[in-house]
């Protein structure tokens, strides 16, 4: 791929496969799939792929990312952060993972820390096993794959997040938990109706735009600047900084295809 990543999760099956893509919004789409299927390596049986998304405001409590049946192992999640106060405090609540009812317990000290990253991270970054793929104040997406260091577990497994320190932020979080099974399970997903299923509009996404298109700069990501660019100025045709991101929309293209492209 030009400009991408590919992530690749093993998912082995005893018998049968079926693979189901739907969509529910009223436009249709061109999908566009490719299956690659080969016989699985000798050694122990595998165990059974799943994978749980879950979504809240902040309501006082932990955010619950995982409640896995055993036996199994924890392989990553991918989190997405909107704080809605005005502060920072959604990064500053502490991931807890419980083992086994108790019998292991993980306490973290921070959500930017479990990613590998700190004080607001600096800059995009995808790497093999961390990364951070979006950041706007304040408004994070970031991932990490437990591929090296699997958390297994026998009879349970438990995730949770601070909904900032003490729980006390105003915000959304969504994740979806990477996790194997030694037979196929419920995978615990709570996906909501259409109408509810997406975050909230972002509150700072007017102060912020100018930020976030200056992160993308700086990793030399100008295709997706101009792509921002152009869905700020579609979704805030009459705001009066639209001139200048259509300016840089324009930038960006001359970057990526030369100046004839614009002249």
């Amino acid at each position: 791929l030009t400009n991408g990543a590919v992530c690749r999760f093993p998912m082995p099956f005893r018998k049968s496969m079926r693979i189901e893509m739907k969509n529910d919004s009223p436009k249709p789409i061109l999908l566009g799939y490719g299956l690659s299927v080969g016989p699985a390596p000798a050694g122990p049986e595998g165990r059974y792929f799943h994978a749980t998304w879950r979504s809240a405001l902040g309501t006082g409590k932990p955010f619950s990312v995982l409640d896995a049946p055993g036996p199994g192992h924890y392989a990553g999640c991918y989190v997405v952060c909107i704080g809605m106060d005005g502060g920072w405090n959604i990064l500053e609540g502490d991931e807890h993972i419980r083992v086994d009812d108790g019998a292991r317990d993980y306490f973290g000290t921070g959500l930017e820390d479990y990613f590998n990253g700190g004080w607001y991270y600096y800059g995009l970054f995808d790497l093999p096993f961390h990364g951070l793929v979006d950041k706007f104040p304040i408004r994070t997406s970031q991932y990490r794959f437990h591929l090296t260091d699997p958390i297994g577990f026998e009879r349970n497994l438990v995730m949770n997040w601070e909904f900032g320190h003490g729980n006390t932020t105003r915000g959304y979080m969504s994740s979806v938990a990477y996790w194997y099974a030694d037979r196929p399970r419920p995978a615990g997903s709570a996906v909501s109706a259409v109408e509810s299923r997406f975050p909230p509009r972002d509150p700072l996404a007017r102060q912020a735009i100018l930020c976030g298109l200056l992160e993308l700069e700086r990793i030399g990501r100008y295709d997706e600047a101009r792509q921002r660019s152009l869905e700020y100025m579609a979704q805030n045709p009459t705001l009066p900084e639209s001139i200048m991101i259509a300016l840089r929309a324009v930038a960006y293209r001359e970057r990526l295809e030369g100046y004839p492209a614009v002249q």
